[in-house]
């Protein structure tokens, strides 16, 4: 089995520390996962993408 993420964003805010985030304690590098990065060191393949249509019928 293979894990794909497809997201439209390379970068995603951690949400546990968005409130720190808006409250000006953290900057954008701290908040932020470059998910490029983490799915290749997890062996995941990224598209920086967007889902338009899925089936289940090749899901296993």
């Amino acid at each position: 089995m293979r894990l794909t993420v497809i997201c439209t964003d390379t970068d995603t805010p951690y949400s546990g520390m968005l409130p720190g985030y808006i409250a000006g304690h953290y900057g954008f590098d701290e908040v932020h996962i470059d998910l490029r990065r983490l799915a290749e060191f997890a062996g995941a393949r990224y598209y920086r993408d967007e889902v338009v249509a899925s089936t289940a019928a090749n899901a296993r």
